[in-house]
């Protein structure tokens, strides 16, 4: 179940199913904690990569992702995957959710308590590796569009969920996929460190897009999607 933006009153945007409809209230505080959080990530990265002050420094990300400055991307996914039955499955070939990148700036996951299977891909040819469900901890991982804007800098990576041996059950989590507002400009950063660090990115281009731009563009190569 995705739930976009909600209204500064607390309500979805979009028709709720009557097993949900009670939670809204709930399901909506924990959407705004969870960009509250994300923007306190994005201002500790904005230290990291040392912002320039004329620039507003730390709050550099701030103003781009604060739903009140204009709509965005961002979505809260209540994820389930049934239980699988060993007739119905093999592990060499079925996963839960395949190879991909999460498309904006980044992404919180919440793993119910035992419920591993997620995986990223490592660097060079060390291949696939498991990432451990720590117990009251968040994931958090870098998306596409913080990887451009940062000229590859921060990197998005590639991950999938597949089913361990021992927990072919159900499988529950949550994921906020934090993007900054459609009109926001992801030009090259004025930092030195992505300057002289960054690789491919908003650094190379020669126009400048905004994050609905390249979140299309994201869907168009992810889905054969034509403009």
């Amino acid at each position: 179940m995705n739930f976009g933006e909600f209204t500064l009153s607390g309500e979805p945007q979009q028709p709720i199913t009557p097993t949900l409809s009670p939670h809204i209230p709930t399901i909506a505080a924990f959407s705004s904690q969870c960009a509250s959080l994300s923007r306190r990530l994005l201002r500790l990265f904005a230290q990291a990569l040392a912002i320039s002050p004329s620039a507003s420094g730390a709050e550099y990300f701030t103003p781009s992702h604060t739903s009140t400055n204009g709509p965005s991307g961002s979505i809260l996914r209540l994820l389930y995957y049934p239980p699988i039955s060993s007739g119905d499955y093999d592990p060499s070939t079925d996963i839960r959710a395949g190879a991909h990148s999460d498309y904006g700036s980044l992404t919180l996951l919440f793993q119910h308590g035992g419920a591993s299977g997620l995986e990223i891909l490592s660097p060079g040819a060390r291949g696939w590796s498991p990432v451990p469900v720590v117990p009251e901890a968040i994931c958090v991982n870098i998306g596409d569009l913080l990887s451009y804007w940062t000229a590859g800098l921060l990197r998005s990576t590639v991950h999938r969920v597949v089913v361990p041996e021992d927990q072919a059950g159900e499988r529950y989590s949550m994921a906020y996929f934090c993007h900054p507002v459609d009109s926001t400009p992801l030009g090259g950063i004025p930092s030195e460190v992505v300057r002289d660090r960054g690789e491919r990115g908003a650094n190379e281009r020669g126009s400048v897009i905004t994050a609905a731009e390249h979140l299309k563009s994201r869907l168009a190569a992810t889905y054969g999607w034509k403009s």
